[in-house]
């Protein structure tokens, strides 16, 4: 099989590549090389070139190694860096000396980040600006000469270097050099013609004759190098002319041009045995890095290829000839008929190396990158994803939204290069914590992100249409960058299917192919995607870096389309949730709502404190406890303006352990209620509410409660919510007396005054604002009007005209910004003083969107699963979401949003995922557990129904479409108990564990086979005690329950090679089946692939393969705990004619990983969680105390005036009996939280004892 060997040179290290014609990489190497900064001078950066040469050798060599092939053509890429050369009086080129002293000839290679040349490229920018015609020079390189260019160092050289030693010296780029010694071996008189320093500006396409390219004497003359020029530029490499031109310029070949062949010396150099190789013409990485990802696309010339590693390379194959400020180009050379241009950041990687050389905290990084066994980057990404998720943002940038970063601008290529300027860090401040480093981080990829986003904008000005970017090298692996470039850009990010630190050396390895082709024009064959691979992996801005503007460009042109009959019914229809943390008075909340809207007739509190409860707290166990444990639906009225609203209200609980019935509320809402509570402010589930809401888009505003409690602080409350949040929030009201003494609000967009009269609040009286409260409302007001023009483009306008707004504009900004989830409109009061409810409902009304108002997606399943947006009209075709299921009197109870259409008493539906046709033989709207008949529900409103049998998250149409829409997210079980009846009767056993499961897709039951016990799993303690009595008193089951049992997970740090044959032979047909392949570790769930060619095993045998590896998943080898992040690809394998079967198959899988995964350095994970405790001030010392015996890491501490919180990372396996432990530190007055949050190595004793456990509870099974 013939093959081409591809090397690339980077900064770092030099890796090899051997490839078929396909494209596909059959071996690879890497090898490490060094750098050296002068210690006299710190700007001057070298490298050798013998260094360099040994290491492309032995990674030859390694690769050669590992393929068996003939072998027809090599090339190489690497760094823009200038290889000095000398010859020597035995016909040989021999390394000179670059470094500041010309002393040591290991430094013979100016690096491309050397800076050593910064007043020669002003002074040569300066020369030729003055010089008439060579003026054009200067357009370009995008206005200017840099520092790391070839022509200011060779002027530095020149300067310096003696005129007799000069004239033996030769300069050849890096690439140029590879070529060199593998057709010469260093050899003087055979140096091909062809060999010479292609820098800067023989990538030009010369048009000041009109004709050439290459190096002009002119401008050698023009900047004093003229004696580089003689000889027919002898200084280059022995250039020779064509001898039918009279050109004065020195001609460069195309990419991939044959130049010669390898010589004997160079073939034994690279391990191979003989045989004729050409040498293909090369290029500067970037160039390759192109020619490997955007050169194979379809729009190659609207396709930006982005080479990112140690620095960045921006590349864009044109048909234009216009320059551009900044912007280097129009090059030619690289590919017949087309022009390049090309921009540029010198430090991409290397800003962050210089960062973690130089911050304080790098130790404590490199001390958690051991334990962990992750790489330095790859756990500055996981602290990344955990400050993200710890603070409750959407994204990491808006952890350092009050930090900006100025580059180190010398040596790039951008719009706004400065080469002056300096990096510098804005708005930091003395802490020199790791949270400190991980935030500079991402202050980093931020500005490299923006600085890409200018380089596009000012290219896409000039008439060039950039619709992708395609992107390559060592900065490629980090999903982190990937995402954020994508979201600043604007534009798709692509990557190749494969790895893509591969992309610039198969370049490399594409142009040893051309150089064996019939034809060298490199355009024509890749644009025949001859080798190119195709690029598969895409990645686009995600939905919360989406803006609303463009979803509203979608939803107008929806709401258009509706009739006059489906906008008057949508407006005056909210679909929302009330929710927040834990005692934040959501219920009581609730309970007010249905009062005043005249939907219960009196006021009831929780805890049943009146024998009665609050109405949407329904179950026994609600009223006992005082907390929500299920989600409660309901419906009402508000008349506001003339106008009858008709709300569908949710009730959720504030419990963490409950949290999937916050999920599933969120996701078919349109606008929630946030209550906060004004003494507690934002508290550890307020900020696990605000993820779940952004999770689904969900606008919101904010009520800040128990204004009447002690201590009460509206504003600090709101404070928390902007700083914790992070969601602009500004009150729309200000509270008339305080705490005990609150008689209403005052609404400071009009400057009224709002009490609440009556028994129960029911009347409210309207009057001018209290004189001592005056100067208050206009702050605020101000302050609201401030708050607006940053979110709302129409209000900045106004405001910075300096004009008042009308009250209407400052409305209309409100529900702008609101429904854009740009802002929360704060309001305030007392749920249980009667204080402010009414005004919420106002605020619901005004501010919150209707159905018709949000953009909801399906896919379509009969057109590839095509995102399709819902219409929410009575006339389209039915399509309605299951999101809740629960077990009534009359059967299961089936909670549905319709999306669009109607659904008639009577008729049929159909469940998209099984096919089913179901009739509807009852429709009910819900009060809490009441029920209230109905024929007929349509678009945008919630209802319930008896008799469908399906899953929570299943779509229904009227099979007309096949829609589905997206479900619920669903975390997975933190904990586990085993769980006995008492009595010998287990039917109401297994009826409750039935319906329990099917109702709560968190709560989970399986039967272990080898203790014979069943274990239920759940979200926590309180979530499985919940199920345990319920199941008591609903169902008469008492049961006795094991120790709480941590849901360990099993995983695998590196990867191993398996090869099993699974044989067995009884006497008749036996079992056989042999698998061959890898596994290794994966971020998230388990995967598994085939990639088995030939039919070695057949679609049948794979998939029993299949099976048997999620068997070997749901029971890890070390502690029988299910196995995650582990990815097995079967590449091999054997049959038998007769004694195959897919038992053999499944069997040998399981077996294979095994033996795989005890090879892999396999590890148990313990879930680690969030712990927030709140508890009275003289008891700080008594938490801190017992957080450090539990061995847990304390993230926060927040003092109030008369309550702490602390926030900490404890393992769950350490939390068991911590609330005892708390009641009796703080004399029952503190209470905490749990929350998951990850999955972690355990501490390497626990794990011995894990597995000693393990082993002799399956000892003691044997016998």
């Amino acid at each position: 099989m013939l093959c081409y060997i591809g090397v690339d040179v980077g900064t770092a290290s030099v890796r090899a590549c051997i490839t078929g014609v396909s494209g596909d990489i059959l071996a690879s190497h890497d090898h490490p090389i060094s750098r050296r900064v002068d210690p006299a001078n710190p700007m001057i950066i070298t490298q050798s070139s013998t260094e360099i040469w040994y290491a492309v050798c032995e990674a030859i060599r390694y690769c050669v190694g590992e393929s068996d092939a003939e072998y027809d053509g090599i090339a190489f890429s690497a760094t823009c860096s200038l290889v000095t050369l000398s010859e020597s009086s035995e016909g040989r080129y021999q390394p000179y000396a670059v470094d500041s002293g010309f002393t040591d000839v290991n430094n013979n290679i100016v690096l491309w980040m050397d800076h050593r040349a910064q007043e020669d490229a002003v002074e040569i920018n300066k020369t030729l600006a003055q010089s008439g015609p060579l003026r054009e020079y200067l357009d370009y390189l995008g206005g200017g000469f840099i520092p790391e260019m070839g022509l200011p160092k060779l002027k530095w050289l020149v300067d310096r270097i003696p005129p007799a030693e000069l004239s033996l010296l030769r300069f050849m780029e890096l690439h140029d050099y590879l070529s060199f010694m593998a057709i010469t071996n260093g050899l003087v008189k055979t140096s091909p013609p062809a060999i010479h320093c292609s820098s800067d500006t023989t990538r030009l396409k010369m048009a000041l004759d009109g004709s050439t390219k290459g190096w002009s004497r002119d401008i050698l003359q023009a900047v004093g190098l003229e004696k580089l020029s003689e000889k027919n530029f002898q200084s280059f490499g022995r250039v020779e002319y064509d001898p039918f031109s009279q050109s004065s310029h020195c001609p460069i070949p195309y990419a991939g041009t044959c130049l010669g062949t390898v010589c004997p010396q160079s073939l034994s150099a690279f391990g191979i045995s003989g045989g004729t190789v050409a040498v293909g013409h090369g290029v500067i990485d970037c160039y390759a890095g192109w020619i490997s990802t955007a050169a194979g696309s379809t729009a190659l010339l609207e396709t930006l290829a982005m080479v990112a590693g140690t620095s960045t390379c921006y590349l864009l194959a044109t048909l234009l000839e216009s320059f551009i400020p900044g912007i280097w180009g129009p090059f030619e050379g690289l590919v017949s008929g087309l022009n390049f241009y090309e921009g540029g950041l010198s430090t991409t990687g290397a800003l962050v190396e210089q960062l973690l050389a130089t911050h304080p905290a790098n130790a404590e990084l490199v001390r958690l990158s051991a334990t962990s066994q992750r790489s330095l980057f790859d756990q500055l990404n996981y602290l990344v994803e955990s400050y993200t998720n710890d603070q409750g943002v959407d994204t990491c940038n808006e952890l350092v939204k009050h930090m900006f970063f100025y580059g180190e601008y010398l040596g790039n290529r951008t719009p706004y290069n400065l080469p002056d300027m300096r990096g510098a860090f804005i708005g930091q401040s003395t802490d020199c914590s790791l949270k400190d480093l991980v935030y500079r981080y991402i202050l980093i990829l931020e500005y490299l992100c923006l600085q890409t986003r200018q380089i596009i904008e000012t290219i896409s000005s000039e008439r060039a249409t950039i619709s992708k970017v395609v992107l390559s090298g060592s900065q490629a692996k980090n999903g982190i960058f990937t995402r954020m470039l994508a979201t600043a850009i604007q534009v798709p990010v692509e990557m190749s299917p494969g790895d893509a630190k591969f992309d610039v050396v198969k370049g490399a390895a594409i142009l040893a192919y051309l150089a064996t082709a019939m034809s060298s024009i490199l355009r024509s064959i890749l644009n025949a995607r001859a080798v190119a691979p195709s690029l598969t992996r895409s990645f686009h801005a995600g939905a919360a870096a989406r803006t609303y503007a463009e979803e509203k460009v979608v939803i107008d042109g929806i709401f258009n389309a509706l009739d006059t009959e489906d906008k008057t019914r949508m407006a005056r229809m909210r679909n929302i949730g009330i929710s927040a943390h834990i005692d934040s008075g959501k219920t009581t909340f609730s309970e007010r709502v249905l009062f005043y809207t005249g939907r219960i007739k009196a006021i009831h509190e929780v805890r049943g404190r009146d024998n009665v409860g609050a109405k949407m707290d329904f179950m026994e166990l609600e009223r006992e406890k005082g907390i929500t444990i299920q989600s409660a639906a309901t419906y009402c009225s508000w008349d506001k303006d003339d106008s009858n609203y008709h709300f569908n209200l949710i009730d959720t609980p504030g419990h963490i352990d409950f949290t999937i019935e916050v999920e599933r509320a969120l996701r078919v809402l349109d606008g929630a209620v946030l209550v906060v509570c004004a003494v507690s402010g934002v508290q550890s589930q307020t900020v696990t509410v605000d993820r779940q809401m952004r999770r689904y888009n969900v606008p919101r505003i904010t009520f800040v409660n128990k204004m009447d409690r002690m201590g009460a602080d509206p504003f600090k409350a709101i404070a928390q919510v902007n700083q914790k949040l992070k969601i602009p929030a500004a009150a729309i009201q200000v509270p008339i007396g305080a705490e005990s003494e609150l008689a209403g609000v005052v609404n400071i967009i009009d400057r009224v005054a709002l009490y609440n009269r009556g028994d129960q609040g029911e009347i409210i009286e309207r009057g001018p604002v209290p004189a001592d409260l005056v100067d208050l409302v206009e702050e605020k007001r101000a302050l609201l009007i401030e708050t607006l023009a940053d979110v709302d483009e129409q209000m900045a306008d106004i405001y910075l005209e300096g004009e008042e707004p009308t009250v209407e504009q400052i409305k209309d900004a409100i529900r702008r910004s609101t429904i854009a989830r740009a802002f929360s409109p704060v309001l305030m009061g007392s749920a249980l003083a009667n204080r402010g409810i009414q005004q919420v409902l106002d605020a619901v009304c005004d501010y919150l969107p209707n159905p018709a108002e949000t953009l909801n997606t399906g896919l379509d399943a009969a057109n590839e699963e095509a995102p399709v947006n819902m219409v929410p009209s009575v006339k389209a075709p039915f399509v309605g979401l299951a999101f809740k299921l629960e077990e009534g009197k009359y059967g299961q109870l089936t909670y549905l949003r319709v999306y669009q259409g109607r659904l008639k008493k009577g008729g049929f539906i159909t469940n998209v995922k099984t096919g089913k046709k179901i009739k509807v033989s009852r429709l009910v709207r819900m009060h809490s557990n009441d029920m209230e008949d109905v024929n007929e529900i349509g678009a945008g409103e919630i209802c319930a129904t008896f008799g469908v049998d399906c899953a929570s998250g299943d779509t229904f149409t009227d099979g007309e479409v096949k829609y589905t829409m997206t479900s619920m997210y669903v975390p997975d079980a933190v904990i586990s108990l085993s769980l006995t009846p008492t009595t010998k009767d287990t039917t109401n056993f297994s009826k409750a564990l039935s319906r329990f499961q099917r109702e709560d897709p968190t709560f989970r039951v399986k039967f272990d086979n080898e203790s014979k016990e069943t274990i239920i799993s759940g979200m926590g303690e309180l979530h499985l005690e919940i199920y345990i009595e319920r199941m008591k008193r609903e169902y008469n089951v008492e049961c006795t329950t094991g120790k709480p049992q941590v849901a360990y997970r099993e995983a695998i740090l590196s990867s191993s090679d398996f090869d099993y044959v699974h044989k067995k032979q009884s006497g008749g047909s036996g079992q056989f089946g042999r698998v061959i392949g890898n596994m290794g570790a994966c971020d998230g769930e388990n995967k598994f692939e085939t990639a088995v060619v030939g039919g070695k095993i057949s679609e049948k045998f794979l998939a029993a393969c299949a099976k048997g590896f999620e068997d070997a998943c749901e029971k890890g080898p070390l502690i029988g705990h299910r196995v995650l992040g582990c990815h097995m690809v079967i590449n091999d394998g054997q049959t038998h004619v007769v004694d195959s079967s897919e038992l053999s198959f499944r069997t040998a899988t399981v077996m294979a990983f095994k033996q795989a995964f005890t090879n892999a350095q396999p590890t148990i994970l313990e879930p680690i969680m969030t712990v927030t405790v709140t508890a009275p001030n003289e008891f700080q010392g008594n938490i801190i105390g017992l957080l450090n015996k539990v061995q847990g890491v304390i993230l926060d501490t927040e003092n109030g005036p008369d309550e702490f919180v602390i926030s900490s990372e404890c393992s769950l396996n350490s939390m068991f009996g911590f609330a005892t432990s708390l009641r009796a530190a703080t004399q029952g007055k503190g209470e905490f939280s749990l929350e998951f949050k990850q999955y972690s190595p355990c501490p390497p004793q626990l794990q011995k004892e894990l597995i000693a456990e393990y082993e002799k509870k399956k000892a003691e099974k044997k016998k």
